[in-house]
């Protein structure tokens, strides 16, 4: 336990309060009578409180978006569980996604504007065979449950950049990319790499990056992806910043 409390200390001199507080709290539950745990469980609680209660009052004023997403991720950095902070964050996302989805649809719209191509009058209008059509769709119906049998398998093999490749394909079959069975994959395959991640967040932070990102590109509500993408950013940021001091 002495290396677990020589941890603990150190995280809580680089301000890791909630990291802190949970290796006092093993070593409490290892031991109950050392007084030592408990006296710094009470402190980092205390001080966690207090940290707290001035994050609340930052965000009650007006803010920006960003600052607002700062202070919702400190508080989760304090406090993981924060169900009002997760909330929070997840509004503020899908606001940014509403407006780009609108941005988005402006510029189809301006695209869609082109003059149409004029058909010369005596050019004759042939229609398409229905039957032709019939076997088209039935076609690329077969191909897209072809491809997710295949990437149900990559996906029980584990082998997720493949399995990624076929989920790729299969949405470009797909109209709607409604797909009950599309959309689940998709989610699966967001969590494994939420979970690679997360595996190499300490240890290769570009890698961990990566992974996140991929996460919410299969998955663009997997809150937990984005909210470490967001603490991964900001680590490389300060990274950087202390690398390369202007």
């Amino acid at each position: 336990m002495e290396s677990r409390k020589q941890q603990a200390i150190e995280l809580e001199k680089k301000k890791h309060l909630a990291d802190a507080l949970l290796q006092w709290q093993i070593v409490s539950a290892a031991n109950p009578e050392d007084q030592d745990a408990r006296q710094a469980i009470v402190r980092l609680e205390s001080a966690i409180r207090a940290r707290l209660d001035s994050i609340r009052e930052q965000v009650k004023k007006p803010s920006p978006p960003e600052q607002l997403r700062i202070l919702h991720l400190r508080t989760l950095a304090l406090q993981p569980g924060n169900q009002e902070a997760i909330a929070a964050l997840k509004k503020l996302e899908w606001t940014t996604a509403d407006q780009a989805a609108s941005d988005k649809s402006a510029s189809m719209a301006n695209w869609q504007r082109k003059p149409a191509i004029s058909v010369p009058r005596n050019t004759p209008q042939v229609a398409p065979s229905p039957k032709a059509s019939q076997t088209s769709s039935s076609t690329n119906l077969a191909q897209f449950n072809r491809l997710l049998d295949l990437a149900e398998q990559s996906l029980r093999d584990q082998r997720w950049e493949h399995a990624g490749e076929l989920l790729l394909q299969a949405s470009d079959l797909s109209q709607s990319d409604a797909s009950g069975r599309l959309i689940t994959m998709k989610k699966q395959l967001s969590q494994q790499y939420y979970a690679l991640g997360m595996r190499v967040f300490t240890s290769n932070l570009e890698q961990a990056i990566d992974d996140l990102q991929t996460s919410l590109w299969f998955d663009p509500d997997n809150i937990k992806a984005r909210i470490q993408l967001s603490r991964a950013s900001k680590m490389k940021q300060n990274l950087e910043e202390i690398r390369n001091p202007k």
